[in-house]
């Protein structure tokens, strides 16, 4: 795994990079920046041996095998907001 600091004003760390082992010897990848600057939102995505799911702002994908589509969307999401409001009520 490898960390970094890239904007001083999200200490102590903003960006991850790690490779992941499972116990049932499945591997995967995980990257995270919270320092990006970027027009859309930055996806999770899990892949598997059936297929694939991809979330991303309030859209979920997912994907068989075969190529077939699966798309639920999910709405608006409020987290930020919803989470200052309550911090007020507090």
């Amino acid at each position: 795994a490898a960390t970094a600091l890239f904007a001083a004003d999200l200490p102590p760390v903003d960006s991850v990079a790690a490779t992941l082992r499972f116990a049932s010897g499945a591997i995967g990848a995980l990257v995270v920046s919270y320092a990006a600057a970027s027009p859309w939102g930055a996806p999770l995505t899990i892949v598997g041996e059936r297929g694939s799911l991809r979330v991303q702002r309030g859209r979920v994908e997912l994907t068989g095998t075969d190529g077939a589509v699966e798309v639920i969307e999910c709405g608006k999401l409020h987290g930020v907001q919803r989470e200052l409001a309550a911090f007020a009520q507090a």
